[in-house]
C-alpha cells in the first residue's frame, strides 16, 4: 500500500508544479515551429509482452511500476516545449525565440512575476535542454522566489540512443527530485532507469532484443521486487524486504 500511496503523491506534486504552465496540445495555431531536434523525445517503455500476459499478481505490479514510469515521462515531454504564457497568449515564433550561434532561447510568464526560460542548444554528439524560473510565485501557499533556478534539464544523443532528464525540487537541492536515463547498446537492448533518487524509489528495467528480460524495484534504496523472463513468456519473480528475500513464484 505504501508503495502506490508514494506514486500518487509524487505524481499528484509534478502536476501541482507543472499545471500553471502546462501547454494547450488542442491549440497549434499560434507559437514558434520548432525543428524536430529541439522536440524531445521521451521514449516511452513498452510494456513487454511476457509480462502483459502474465495473470501473476506480482507480475502486474512489475507492469504497474513501468506504467508509472511513463506517466513520468508523459508528464515530462512538454514541459520542455515553449508553453502558453498567464494570460493564455503565446506569441508567435520570432517573438518568442531568440538564437545566438546554436543555441536557442524561449521565454515565456507561467505566472504573473514569474518568467520561465527554456534554452536549446547541441553539441557534436547530443542535444541539450535547460528550463530554468526567475522571478516569484505562490505555489502550495508557500511565496517562493528563484533566481536562475533550473527546474528541469535533458540531453538526448542525436542517434536516439541515449539520455536523460532530471527534475529538480524547489528546496534548491543539488539532487534531482526526478530522473528518467536511458540507453539503447549496438545490439538493440534498452535499458532504462526512472524514479525518485532522492526518494530511493526507482525502476530499473532492461528490455533485450532476444525478447527476454528484467525489472527491479527499489523502495528506500533497497530492492522490493524482480521479475525476469523469458522469450518463450514464461518468468519467474522475487519479493523482498528490507533485503531479505520473503517470497518468489513463477509463471508461464
Amino acid at each position: 500500500m505504501m508503495k502506490r500511496v508514494f506514486v500518487l503523491l509524487v505524481t499528484v506534486i509534478l502536476v501541482a508544479l507543472f499545471a500553471a504552465c502546462s501547454d494547450d496540445e488542442d491549440d497549434k495555431s499560434s507559437g514558434p515551429v520548432l525543428a524536430p531536434e529541439q522536440v524531445l523525445t521521451v521514449t516511452q517503455v513498452e510494456i513487454p509482452s511476457a509480462l502483459s500476459k502474465a495473470s501473476d499478481p506480482k507480475v502486474k505490479e512489475a507492469v504497474d511500476w513501468i506504467r508509472t514510469a511513463n506517466a513520468l515521462a508523459e508528464t515530462m515531454a512538454p514541459m520542455l516545449r515553449p508553453q502558453a504564457d498567464g494570460a493564455g497568449a503565446r506569441p508567435a515564433g520570432p517573438r518568442l525565440a531568440s538564437a545566438v550561434g546554436d543555441t536557442v532561447v524561449w521565454n515565456w510568464h507561467p505566472y504573473a512575476e514569474l518568467q520561465a526560460t527554456l534554452t536549446w542548444w547541441e553539441s557534436d554528439t547530443a542535444y541539450h535542454w535547460i528550463l530554468s524560473w526567475d522571478g516569484t510565485a505562490q505555489i502550495g501557499g508557500e511565496h517562493l522566489v528563484f533566481n536562475d533556478f533550473k527546474l528541469v534539464e535533458a540531453t538526448e544523443s542525436r542517434d536516439g540512443t541515449l539520455g536523460f532528464w532530471f527534475v529538480y525540487g524547489i528546496e534548491y537541492s543539488p539532487d534531482p527530485i526526478f530522473q528518467w536515463e536511458w540507453h539503447i547498446d549496438a545490439s538493440g537492448n534498452f535499458s532504462l532507469t526512472a524514479g525518485a533518487p532522492d526518494e530511493g524509489w526507482y525502476i530499473v528495467l532492461e528490455v533485450n532484443s532476444d525478447d527476454t528480460g528484467t525489472i527491479s524495484y527499489y523502495e528506500d534504496n533497497q530492492l522490493e521486487l524482480r521479475a525476469a523472463w523469458d522469450a518463450d513468456g514464461s518468468g519467474q519473480w522475487w519479493e523482498y524486504e528490507n533485503g531479505s528475500l520473503i517470497d518468489s513464484g513463477s509463471w508461464v
